[in-house]
Formats: C-alpha cells, structure tokens, sequence
C-alpha cells in the first residue's frame, strides 16, 4: 500500500486513550480465584473460631489442615523464588510484551532491552526502554528485529480479543472506512494476516488503536443539528453509532446523521474529561458534557463551552 493507516489516521484519530463510557458510573468488582496463604489462614481460624463446643474440631483434621497451610505456603515461596530468577534471568535481553497499564488502562506493547528488574507485591516486573513491564506480559525473549517475522505475527494474534480502531484503505492510500470491534480471529490470506472484527477484515497495517474498551462507538455525546424549518437544535446525550468516511472526510453518525468531525481522537479525548475540573481562561469547574458542533469539538463546564483544541494548546505550554 501507498501509505499505512497509522500516516492518516494520527490527524484525525491519533493518540487515542481508551476509556470507561464516563456516563455509566457504576462500579464493578472482580473477585479473586485465587486462594492464597493468608486467606486460607483466616478460613482456618474463622473455622475454629465458631466450632461447636460440644462437637470440636478432630486433631488429626486440624493437623492435616495446618499441613496443608505449610504446603501452599512453601509453594508460593517456591513460585516466588522462580519468578524472581526468571526475571534476573532476562537482563540483558530483547523482549517483548503487551499488557494493559493499569494506571491508563491503555493497550501497551513494549519491545526492547531488559536494563533492570524490579518487585511489587510480589510480582516481578522488567524495566524495558522507561516502562515497568510485569513478567508475566512477556510474550517473546530472543533476538529479533522489530520489523521480524516472529515479532508481526506475535502481534497480530495478541489483537485477538482485543478492541481495535482501523481505517480501511484501497491499494492506493485512500481511506474508504472506519472500523472499530473486537477481534474474534486472525487468518491467513497467502502470506498477509487478516484480522477478522465481526463480518469486517482489517489488515495489520490499517490498525492505529488497540484497547481492552470500546473506544469510540458507543460513547455519548451532546451534537447541533438543526429541524425540518432550518433552526438550530442540541440533541443530548446521544450515543455514537458508528463513524462513516467519505471523500477522505470523517463524519460521527449519531441517530442516522453524519455530524462532520475534525479530528475524531479530539472527541474520544474530551470524552475522558467528564466529571473532572478543568480550568481554561475565565471558565474553571468539572466537565459536564461535551459536543460536536461545527465540526469542532466542546467541554460543557456549567452554561460555558470550552474548545477542547484550545484547551489542549493550553495545557501543553
């Protein structure tokens, strides 16, 4: 191809951070499966705290009980120990891996040297290249080059899953779609990976984004429109349906229109700012809303707009 979806797609997706839809607060938690020593240590005393005195608990079932505590323990010390060598093991040498920050919640793939090796929580991370790279997101340790066979088809089957943004493109450069979805498989056509997103083939080459979230569809946003006599309408709160191309232009479709954008990662971007305080000029308070009006992109803070193109010029000096 002329040029790779990343060339077009950086002026009007670029840089894109996936993030929770900011109107859906609620709060979700993941239980562990895991059943670690100090959780079956308080089983264990919880289990003779509220034994039947008249029925307690048989000697031989409490020293089996703290045989197996003395078990899981010295396996966990075990694991410990190998993870901590495994990972020494690796300084000096080329890795790669791919994990989600947990700080961001970004889509991360790091490739490069291992210079240090660090532990949190008992979990053993590699410096590579500025990051902190947990151990266990390490998919390939060799010599390779960045461009290798190895490492392209390693990436592409690590987008299973995964959501990704892409701008479909002809043979000669010209961007004719937009996708975006979960990747549900990677085939191959001749020598060229296809991922597969729905009833939708992407090539590896038309990927600029890659999350654990929905990115953009989906998401819910204020856009000026106007009625059947001409007037100025603001439709609220109304959720992005899909994002349509035509004539090298983007457009949000948004109830069956096409609301024209500039810069589509603008959007996605001031979507992140909902609910937080934000200070530009004269305007200071948390973001309620934002829109799409003109093309442009707005942070609602109270009755007062705030060009998000502007606001980011004004944080970066």
């Amino acid at each position: 191809m002329a040029s790779t979806a990343s060339d077009y797609l950086w002026s009007t997706i670029e840089a894109n951070r996936a993030s929770s839809d900011p109107f859906d607060n609620a709060i979700t938690r993941t239980p562990s499966s895991e059943l670690d020593k100090d959780a079956f240590l308080k089983l264990m005393i919880a289990q003779m705290q509220y034994q039947d005195p008249l029925n307690p608990m048989d000697d031989k079932q409490f020293l089996a009980q703290m045989a197996q505590f003395t078990s899981l323990e010295q396996m966990q010390n075990l694991n410990k120990a190998y993870s901590q060598q495994q990972a020494y093991s690796m300084i000096g040498k080329t890795v790669y891996a791919d994990y989600v920050d947990p700080k961001t919640e970004e889509y991360v793939e790091v490739s490069g040297t291992v210079s240090a090796v660090t532990m949190k929580n008992g979990e053993a991370y590699l410096f590579v290249d500025g990051n902190d790279v947990p151990l266990t997101a390490v998919q390939i340790v060799g010599d390779y080059t960045s461009d290798s066979n190895q490492l392209n088809e390693m990436r592409n089957h690590s987008y299973i899953g995964k959501y990704i943004q892409a701008l479909l493109m002809d043979a000669e450069g010209n961007v004719t779609g937009y996708v975006e979805g979960v990747v549900d498989y990677v085939k191959q056509n001749g020598s060229q990976s296809v991922l597969v997103v729905g009833n939708k083939e992407v090539f590896p080459g038309e990927v600029a984004t890659v999350s654990d979230k929905p990115m953009l569809i989906g998401k819910r946003v204020n856009y000026a429109t106007k009625d059947a006599d001409g007037n100025a309408v603001l439709v609220e709160g109304a959720a992005i349906e899909n994002v349509a191309v035509k004539d090298g232009k983007a457009y949000l479709v948004i109830g069956g229109k096409n609301i024209p954008i500039d810069k589509i990662n603008y959007v996605m971007e001031a979507l992140q700012y909902v609910g937080q305080q934000v200070d530009y000029s004269s305007v200071s308070g948390a973001v309620d809303s934002v829109t799409v009006k003109d093309g442009m992109t707005y942070m609602n803070v109270g009755e007062k707009e705030v060009s998000y193109s502007q606001y980011l010029e004004s944080i970066k000096e």
